[in-house]
């Protein structure tokens, strides 16, 4: 768990990094990693404020290499996160 001076320590490190939206996704959604590479703008409402969950970056276990969006495997992983 992050105390609050590390969570302030780290939004300072990442400030204009070139991946700061995702950093701050993970930090502030406990999504997985899949879940966060695989959003695309069609899950993002800004409007609302919301992150629907409804697909995950997945690799190919036949085929090193072959990256694909998927869908969660249970219906309970598609979720609405408030930002």
């Amino acid at each position: 768990m992050l105390s609050d001076d590390d969570v302030n320590a780290f939004l300072a490190a990442i400030a204009d990094h070139r991946y700061e939206t995702i950093y701050f996704i993970d930090l502030f959604t406990g999504m997985r990693q899949g879940e966060i590479l695989g959003l695309t703008w069609d899950c993002v409402d800004f409007d609302t404020g919301t992150i629907l969950i409804c697909k995950q970056l997945a690799q190919e276990k036949t085929n090193k290499g072959t990256y694909y969006l998927d869908t969660p495997k249970h219906d309970n992983e598609r979720l609405n996160l408030q930002i």
